[in-house]
């Protein structure tokens, strides 16, 4: 990520390559994890 690619609207994170588009939904449809891991 550089500041010339945040732009106006931004960039969000992860974004694992110098050309990739960012990542707008980190954990839409399954997490890492699988089921995901909580702690209380």
């Amino acid at each position: 990520m550089t500041y010339k690619r945040l732009g106006i609207n931004g960039l969000q994170w992860p974004c694992p390559s110098k050309d990739h588009p960012g990542t707008p939904y980190l954990h839409k449809e399954t997490f890492a994890r699988g089921k995901g891991k909580f702690h209380d």
